[in-house]
C-alpha cells in the first residue's frame, strides 16, 4: 500500500510515517517511481 493508505487506516501524520522509517521502525519498499510501499503488516 502507498504511504496516503497507510495514513488513512491508521490516522498517522505523513511526517510521523516518515520519522518511523528513518528510525526503522518502519520498512518501507520503493517502487520504481521511488514511491514507499508498504505491507499490510505495517498497520
Amino acid at each position: 500500500m502507498k504511504i496516503s493508505q497507510l495514513l488513512k487506516a491508521t490516522g498517522a501524520s505523513a511526517r510521523s510515517i516518515r520519522y518511523y522509517e528513518k528510525k526503522n521502525l518502519l520498512a518501507a519498499r520503493r517502487l520504481d517511481n521511488d514511491y514507499r510501499e508498504f505491507d499490510e503488516a505495517d498497520i
